[in-house]
């Protein structure tokens, strides 16, 4: 009787190595998708350096120079990535020059730029002379 209870019923042994068969396949099919999946992960797609992202809320740039561009090109350079930014206003100032610099200027030069773009831009000054002031004090010691 021992030899009865070894024995299947008819069919099913191919039954069961084709079930076998499928869980293998499934399982390898599972892995291969896994180690994709992961393979992936570790090396996400990087985005394009050159493409800006736009602000979810509209902001105001509040310390902007013209970074030694002609004041003009600087003011429609302003003018055309604000909206790609999400950027309400910017606020200019002139750099902070030193007294050697023959090319310093201060506030005048920004309100000629942005005077047809009042509502885009505001000016502070200073650039041009409180930050040459500043450093004749310090270089003379004068603390006054």
């Amino acid at each position: 009787m021992s030899g009865e209870n070894n024995m299947l019923v008819p069919g099913t042994q191919g039954c069961l190595r084709s079930s076998i068969g499928m869980l293998a396949l499934g399982a390898a099919a599972i892995a291969l998708v896994f180690s994709l999946h992961l393979g992936a992960a570790a090396h996400p797609a990087k985005a394009d350096a050159a493409a800006p992202v736009a602000s979810l809320t509209p902001f105001i740039e509040v310390h902007s120079h013209f970074g030694g561009k002609d004041p003009a090109a600087a003011i429609e350079d302003a003018l055309r990535v604000m909206p790609i930014e999400n950027c309400a206003k910017v606020i200019f100032m002139p750099s902070p020059f030193a007294a050697e610099q023959t090319n310093r200027f201060d506030d005048e030069v920004i309100m000629a730029a942005e005077k047809d773009h009042r509502d885009k831009f505001a000016f502070l000054g200073g650039g041009g002379t409180l930050n040459v002031m500043i450093q004749q004090s310090v270089e003379s010691g004068d603390r006054s």
